[in-house]
């Protein structure tokens, strides 16, 4: 239940009626069933049936300042006029365990309606919960016999529950419509106010309510049956007029759509978002010039509405067509909005249209050089246009901000590592070091790796030395520096340092071998299969150590050993599946 991004958090907290027909609404939305009520005495029943569990997550986000206000206003809560709204948020609450607050409202609904037998098993349910069994009997006298009797019948047949289900359709999800109505209704508390007194009006219609419900589920011919059935009555409304043409066009009756849009501009003319869903229903008929035209009477009333700018993005191609292209970019280079450039080029990057959208773009960061959206949108129309250079000057601008600082770090590792170029990225991590959330440990242990990868064996020596440096007692440490070290031919250095290894784990068979090997270059081959055999010891299974003892005792010309290691490490291959490894040892094999 994002309530910030519904409406602003602040005033919605002004106004508890509103705050809690808003939660009633979202939790309406997010469910595919209510339960009034717990099972008598059961509190780890769920009282809702979530489509999924994001809408906890998301009030309790927001729960802190929520809490507050109903607390602060736990007297004046609309427990009369919108009893029902009341009990979801006392059920939300119980639901996150907030009983204290929960048997509030329920107490309280519970003196203004003694019938409210929903509201008298909860309570019931929590005090048998807390151990007080006085109180939980005093509720359970007011429950009836025949709800009683159902909660019984649920006993032996769980699928008896439909007592305790909650029909509700008083929750109006009039923030909902209120954002299908565009970003000028959002921003103007002018026309917000007005566009909520008609819809106040409009939803005390049940024919409205399922109208809207049915636009949310999809079902858009019953949800155009439900709007245009109340239509005589509201000859002068706009808004009912829009949502006709809404579930029109949805349902692909565009004649139709075009015809309510049309009255709701005559109606109300000054909204961009209906002259944006009347364009979208010309261009969905190809009458092209009079979608451009509506198009652009839309971006005459809101030059930065995003949902034009979305449309204009979508129909770039018949716009062209149309010798239009250059009106819009001039549009373009007047945009207030860096959100309405971003809707527009989102477009355009899907439909691969990458030389419009690099103009638009740079349009777009001459007038918002700040704006981290746009920079990322231009670097990602740079790597997808093969201009990686290009792309990673704006990543690492980026990185130098501060700001998201891995995000961009990933995105121009990505573009190296296809492009094998980890130098490069090495510079760029000792740049951004300062704003990395690593010590200096993980720091030049990364780029220690990024340097063997880039066969740059000395700097990548360098690199580990300093991190031994700040912690010796890392095995892998020690082992990558043993590495680097073998590739430089430093067989000295890297036996120290295996040994090393061996001395903080002396069962490191990599190490064993890698020292076997080691000791095979320093020709001192006694030690070398003393190496091989102890690895093979702790790992009988490892392919690798048969295979270097097999070379070495190759080499000393001891063929029958030889042989008898490939052999060995040939079948353990073939049971590890590794085929190709197993076609190389019994070629070994075969050439003794």
């Amino acid at each position: 239940m994002n309530l910030e991004q519904n409406r602003n958090l602040e005033e919605l907290l002004e106004n508890t009626t509103v705050l809690v027909e808003t939660i009633a609404s979202e939790i309406v939305h997010s469910t595919n069933k209510i339960y009034a009520c717990y099972h008598p005495g059961d509190i780890n029943s769920s009282l809702f049936d979530f489509k999924n569990r994001n809408i906890i997550d998301n009030f309790n986000q927001n729960f802190p300042a929520i809490k507050e206000s109903i607390e602060n206003n736990i007297t004046s809560l609309p427990y009369k006029e919108k009893n029902d709204e009341v009990l979801i948020l006392a059920n939300l609450l119980s639901e996150l365990k907030e009983f204290d607050l929960a048997l509030s409202l329920y107490i309280n609904l519970t003196k203004l309606d003694p019938e409210n037998h929903f509201a008298w098993t909860n309570l019931m349910t929590i005090y048998i919960q807390r151990g007080m069994h006085a109180e939980a009997m005093e509720c359970y006298l007011h429950l009836p016999p025949d709800f009683i009797e159902y909660s019984n019948s649920e006993k032996t047949n769980s699928s008896a529950d439909s007592y305790r289900v909650l029909n509700i359709s008083t929750a109006y999800p009039i923030y909902y419509s209120l954002r299908s109505l565009g970003d000028q209704v959002k921003e103007s508390k002018e026309l917000k106010q007005q566009y909520e007194q008609e819809l106040r009006e409009l939803y005390s219609i049940k024919e409205f309510v399922r109208g809207q419900e049915e636009l949310e589920n999809g079902n858009f011919d019953d949800a155009f049956i439900q709007l245009t059935s109340i239509a005589p009555r509201f000859p002068n409304s706009h808004v009912l007029q829009f949502f006709i043409g809404k579930a029109a066009i949805e349902g692909k009756h565009y004649l139709m759509a075009e015809e309510y849009f049309k009255k709701a501009i005559q109606i109300k003319s000054e909204i961009p978002e209906y002259w944006a869903e009347l364009a979208d229903c010309f261009f969905v008929q190809h009458k092209n010039e009079q979608a451009i035209k509506a198009l652009k009477t839309a971006l005459a009333i809101d030059p930065a509405s995003q949902r034009c700018w979305e449309l204009a993005g979508r129909m770039i191609t018949t716009i062209e067509s149309q010798g239009e292209y250059d009106h819009f970019i001039k549009q373009i280079q007047l945009m207030p909005s860096a959100q309405a450039i971003l809707n527009f080029v989102e477009v355009l990057i899907n439909k691969k249209r990458y030389d419009n959208t690099l103009e638009i773009l740079q349009i777009g960061v001459s007038k918002f050089p700040e704006n981290a959206s746009i920079l990322e949108n231009l670097a990602l129309v740079y790597e997808r246009m093969g201009k990686f250079d290009e792309a990673i000057g704006i990543y690492e601008e980026l990185l130098m901000s501060g700001k998201s600082v891995q995000k961009y770090l990933r995105k121009i590792t990505s573009i190296l590592t296809v492009l094998h170029d980890d130098k490069r990225l090495v510079k760029i991590l000792k740049m951004v070091s300062s704003y990395l959330p690593w010590d200096e440990t993980t720091l030049w242990n990364k780029i220690g790796d990024l340097l063997m990868r880039a066969k740059d064996y000395l700097g990548a020596s360098e690199a580990f030395r300093k991190v031994i440096s700040f912690d010796a007692d890392d095995p892998r440490i020690q082992f990558n520096l043993g590495l680097a070290y073998q590739e430089l031919s430093l067989f000295k250095k890297a036996e120290e340092t295996y040994r090393n290894v061996l001395d903080l784990n002396p069962s490191d068979h990599a190490a064993l071998n890698n020292l076997g090997n080691v000791l095979k270059e320093l020709k001192r081959y006694d030690e070398a299969i003393d190496a091989y055999q102890t690895a093979i010891d702790i790992e009988p299974l490892k392919a690798i150590s048969w295979a270097n003892l097999g070379i070495l005792y190759e080499e000393l010309k001891l063929r029958n050993e030889a042989k008898e290691c490939y052999q060995k490490a040939k079948d353990i291959a073939l049971t590890n599946k590794d085929y190709k490894s197993a076609a190389q040892f019994e070629e070994w094999e075969n050439s003794i």
